[in-house]
């Protein structure tokens, strides 16, 4: 359990700050003051499902909507990290934590969509580490193969 919660951590880590390098980079194709700035806040902000994204998303349209004059560069940057975080988010996380926690992927979607209806968006933070942590629980509780019963006769 506690390597796979390791394995967890250090992939989320890796994936989010590969995301938190591209939206540095949209930030500063978009012409935004501090794209390192904007790098460390998708980073950090990629942790909280839903809320951090939109907020980040938010914040980016309102800076591009202050810089430029026209509606659709300012907003463009906002859309495209909006774009990125939508195919990370929904294809490359779950097929990366899916092969690397051997956890299959459609699996990982159902827990994210359990765990956030059950407890909202903490629920989504931890859906994944409370999979993990209750797949091998299930697996001691309920026998891995057919039971045969033991009759006499």
């Amino acid at each position: 359990m506690e390597a796979a919660l390791g394995y967890y951590l250090a992939t989320a880590i890796v994936i989010y700050a590969l995301f938190g390098t591209i939206a540095a980079l949209i930030a500063w194709l978009g012409q935004r003051s501090s794209p390192v700035l904007w790098g460390v806040s998708g980073f950090l902000l990629s942790f909280l499902p839903f809320i951090g994204i939109a907020l980040a998303t938010v914040a980016m349209a309102v800076a591009g909507l202050l810089v430029h004059e026209g509606v659709l560069l300012g907003l463009l940057p906002a859309l495209v990290f909006f774009s990125v975080n939508g195919f990370f988010e929904n294809l490359l996380i779950p097929s990366v934590m899916g092969r690397r926690l051997e956890m299959n992927a459609f699996l990982l979607f159902v827990a994210i969509v359990f765990w956030t209806w059950l407890w909202g968006a903490v629920g989504a933070m931890l859906a994944v580490p409370l999979t993990l942590v209750t797949m091998p629980l299930l697996g001691g509780i309920v026998p891995p193969g057919r039971v045969q019963p033991n009759l006499p006769g």
